[in-house]
């Protein structure tokens, strides 16, 4: 028997506009359309090892997700300068995570950080 590998942990969430959604996750938070099936009600966001789908629901329920990313700081600029409700300002934790914290356009809070604990 081959040992467990993780490969990959990709956040669903539903969204009432895909189009606002995509529109949000790729001009702000730098995420590229993986696969698009508006037909479906179905997007794929994802860059490097980020990944995320975005599905259409009439009345979306507020989710949490966590992002990570080397260089947080040009995402957190990226955002101020996109006017995009920063619920938590850029913080660096004791634990050794620098982050801050989001709201997109149908309410979800999306962490966004850097581990920045020494290796």
């Amino acid at each position: 028997m081959e040992p467990l590998e993780y490969l990959n942990f990709r956040p669903t969430l539903p969204v009432k506009d895909l189009d606002r959604a995509v529109t949000f996750y790729r001009d702000i938070i730098g995420l590229e359309v993986s696969q698009l099936a508006p037909e479906y009600g179905l997007a794929i966001m994802a860059k490097q090892g980020a990944m995320i789908a975005l599905f259409i629901n009439e009345a979306p329920v507020s989710q949490i997700a966590y992002l990570y990313v080397k260089g947080v700081e040009v995402l957190y600029a990226t955002c101020q300068e996109k006017l995009v409700e920063i619920t938590q300002e850029i913080t660096t934790h004791p634990y050794g995570i620098r982050d801050f914290v989001v709201k997109d356009p149908d309410g979800h809070i999306i962490g966004i950080g850097e581990n920045i604990a020494p290796a």
